[in-house]
């Protein structure tokens, strides 16, 4: 019996166990290996200078610097971006708050998506335009699939 025959006998055996328990850190394993991401890295303008507010770690609107957080630490993150299934790009648009109602003020957030994306498609081969770059963009965080070329 081949290795790879043995590996196939191992995973049809072991699914049924794993979808009893979904916690298991196999399971934890086996998804990160199949689902790789590729965080890009922007100027700190994008994101992190949004951290001098300490609310923007613990408000309500603070997932984007959990998100980004977790993606740095995933066990399946990768550093070329031919590898990646997903991509991620850590754009803080939630972090500057109204003075008038203390809730994030959306304004800034088109122009901020849209410099992101400019920024990545700068250092892309010319001829490659991000599809991101030709429809709107919404004002969260932005994790694309694979077939989006940036």
């Amino acid at each position: 019996m081949t290795r790879l025959s043995c590996s196939r006998i191992f995973l049809l055996k072991l699914l049924p166990e794993l979808w009893r328990k979904p916690s298991s850190s196999l399971l934890h394993h086996l998804f990160c290996w199949l689902l790789l991401e590729y965080v890009y890295e922007l100027p700190s303008s994008y994101n992190r200078d949004w951290l001098s507010n300490p609310r923007c770690r613990s408000h309500l609107f603070a997932s984007e610097v959990a998100i980004h957080e977790a993606l740095l630490e995933y066990p399946g993150r990768v550093y070329d971006p031919n590898e990646a299934d997903f991509f991620f790009v850590p754009v803080y648009v939630s972090c500057n708050f109204s003075t008038l109602n203390g809730f994030p003020a959306l304004h800034h957030a088109r122009p901020l998506i849209s410099s992101a994306v400019r920024f990545i498609s700068a250092g892309l081969p010319s001829g490659i335009a991000p599809a991101a770059a030709t429809t709107s963009s919404s004002p969260h965080t932005t994790s694309a699939p694979a077939s989006t070329p940036w």
